[in-house]
C-alpha cells in the first residue's frame, strides 16, 4: 500500500514543466505518457460529495422568484428526495475562503439538497470570473425553461458586474443584436415593476421590446403599470400580470407626434419617422452622407435582403 500511496504522490508532484538537465529525458521519465497531467485533471473534475453548508451563491441572479419558480422548486426537491439528486451541480474553489466552494449553476438543486440536509452531487473545477460567467451562462442557454426576461436579467446582471458584452455573447451563446435587445428590455423596466411581474415564461421578445417603449413613452406609465398589477387576483400568473401592465398602458396613448427620430451613427445620421402605417427612412445629403446615400439607392434590393437575413437570425435565436 505504501509503494501505491508513494506511486501517486510522486505522480502529484511531478508537475515542472521546466526544461531538465538532461535534455528532456528526465521529464519523459518522471511523467510517462502524460499520466500526470491525466491523474490530475480526474482528480479536479471529479464527482464529489460535498456538504451545502460550505457552497456559496456567487455570480449574476439568473432565476427571477415568483409562483412559477416556487412550484418548480418544490417539484425539484421532491423528484430528489424519490429519486436521489440525478444530475450534479457545478462548482469552484472558493478564491476568497480555504475548504470553501462556489455554485456555478445548479443553485435549485442546492437548494433542494440543503432543505433535505443531504450532501450536493457536484464537479468541481477550476474557474476564473470570466470563465464562471460563460460556464453559468451556457448552461442558462441550454436550460429550456429560462423565460426571455430572465435572460435579459441575467445578461443586464452580467455587465453590471464590469464585463464585456463580448462576454455575454458568449456566456448566452447569441449575437451582438440579442444582447443589445436583452439590455435594452432589462435597463427599460424599473426594479418594482421586475419584482411584480415576474418571468412571465409566456411572453417573449417581442412583446417585451414593445412594453418597454409603451412604459416609456406613456405618461405616468410606471405607476399606471403598478396600480393594475396590484388589482390583480390571488390566481393572476405572471404573464396574466404582465398583461395588466400592458392593457393600463394601452388605455393611455401617448399623444402623436410628427416630429422625426434622430439616430447618430459612425457614418453620420437619419432622421426615422414611425407612424402605424410605416416606417420611412431620411438620409440627408450633404458630405460623406451623400456618397452613402447614393450607394443605398442603388442597390436596395442587396442591402434590404442582407437586413432581412440578420433580422430572421435574431429571431431564430429567440
Amino acid at each position: 500500500m505504501a509503494r501505491k500511496l508513494g506511486f501517486i504522490a510522486g505522480l502529484e508532484g511531478s508537475t515542472d514543466t521546466g526544461t531538465p538537465r538532461d535534455g528532456g529525458r528526465s521529464k519523459k521519465a518522471r511523467d510517462p505518457y502524460g499520466l500526470v497531467s491525466s491523474v490530475n485533471t480526474a482528480f479536479s473534475n471529479a464527482l464529489q460529495d460535498i456538504s451545502p453548508d460550505i457552497i456559496d451563491p456567487h455570480g449574476p441572479v439568473d432565476r427571477l422568484e415568483d409562483e412559477s419558480s416556487i412550484s418548480e422548486d418544490q417539484e425539484l426537491l421532491e423528484s430528489i428526495r424519490q429519486y436521489g439528486q440525478l444530475v450534479p451541480c457545478l462548482v469552484r474553489r472558493s478564491p476568497d475562503a480555504k475548504g470553501r466552494f462556489q455554485i456555478v449553476y445548479g443553485r435549485r438543486r442546492l437548494k433542494a439538497c440543503t432543505m433535505l440536509d443531504i450532501p450536493v452531487k457536484a464537479i468541481v473545477r477550476d474557474l476564473d470570473d470570466e470563465q464562471f460567467v460563460i460556464a453559468q451562462g451556457q448552461e442558462n442557454s441550454a436550460r429550456r425553461d429560462l423565460s426571455y426576461f430572465e435572460k435579459a436579467m441575467f445578461a443586464a446582471a452580467i455587465e453590471g458586474s464590469g464585463y464585456k458584452r463580448t462576454v455575454i455573447e458568449t456566456a448566452l451563446n447569441t449575437s451582438k443584436g440579442m444582447v443589445s435587445d436583452y439590455l435594452k428590455v432589462a435597463h427599460g423596466v424599473p426594479d418594482i415593476l421586475r419584482t411584480m411581474i415576474g418571468s412571465a415564461p409566456g411572453i417573449g421578445r417581442d412583446n417585451w421590446k414593445s412594453f418597454v417603449v409603451l412604459l416609456a413613452e406613456t405618461p405616468n406609465g410606471l405607476e399606471r403599470c403598478v396600480q393594475a398589477i396590484r388589482q390583480e387576483d390571488e390566481s393572476d400568473s405572471s404573464e396574466r400580470r404582465f398583461q395588466r401592465a400592458v392593457s393600463a398602458l394601452s388605455k393611455h396613448p401617448t399623444p402623436k407626434t410628427n416630429s422625426p427620430r434622430e439616430v447618430q451613427f459612425s457614418g453620420g445620421m437619419v432622421f426615422i419617422k414611425e407612424s402605424r402605417r410605416d416606417l420611412i427612412i431620411r438620409i440627408p445629403k450633404g458630405g460623406d452622407q451623400e456618397k452613402f446615400a447614393a450607394w443605398l439607392s442603388a442597390k436596395p434590393d442587396e442591402i434590404l435582403t442582407e437586413l432581412f437575413r440578420i433580422f430572421e437570425l435574431e429571431v431564430t435565436e429567440e
